[in-house]
């Protein structure tokens, strides 16, 4: 990954302008602002990751996890983000201006190889790498931020993965569950509609 911070200036900007569009018009098409970004067509696994500004309250989230859609696409990830996860309701017009808005571009997926339930969590560098689980239907990714942002260790860091998938809290000690770990490159508004920064994980 070597996007620029100008990239990401872009594409938060324009994921911004398609979720005020959406909020505001229900004639809402994402091709109209993709344009914008057409140059970033790489395909590209990415998150949108919406806060409330300043509590810090998360908003939703949205992406994809492999890369299997351009990089452009981010626009429609804020758009589903704001209105589509389950976990929050959906975000209000009123609440837009105060919305922070973060991009996290993935890296490739890498299989963690580790076989047992102590060299498993030994094989994860907390706030570096993220985590994806496959198992049957099921699967979940957790962005490298919310282990920092919970405090968990590790361990309970895999079992919280495996129950966002619908899973048995340990199930990724049984040997069946695929797991891979992933990192990130950030950008994310200061403030709302504010100057844009990369967060560099030290």
């Amino acid at each position: 990954m070597a996007y620029s911070l100008h990239d990401g200036e872009r594409i938060i900007k324009t994921a911004r302008a398609a979720l005020e569009l959406h909020l505001s018009s229900t004639n809402f098409n994402a091709k109209l602002l993709e344009r914008y970004i057409s140059d970033l067509y790489d395909n590209a696994a990415l998150f949108v990751t919406l806060e409330h500004y300043p509590t810090g309250t998360p908003r939703g989230s949205a992406g994809y996890t492999k890369p299997e859609h351009p990089l452009h696409s981010a626009v429609v990830a804020a758009v589903v983000a704001a209105t589509q996860d389950t976990r929050y309701v959906p975000v209000s017009h009123m609440e837009f201006e105060h919305l922070i808005i973060e991009v996290s571009i993935l890296s490739k997926l890498g299989r963690i190889t580790a076989k047992t339930s102590t060299t498993i969590p030994k094989s994860i560098l907390p706030g570096v790498d993220g985590l994806y689980i496959e198992y049957g239907y099921h699967s979940a990714t957790f962005l490298p931020e919310l282990q920092i942002r919970n405090g968990w260790s590790s361990e309970e860091t895999l079992d919280e993965l495996c129950v966002a998938a619908g899973l048995q809290p340990h199930i990724w000690k049984s040997g069946s569950a695929k797991l891979y770990k992933f990192t990130t490159q950030r950008f994310r508004e200061i403030t709302p509609r504010g100057h844009v920064e990369e967060i560099i994980t030290e």
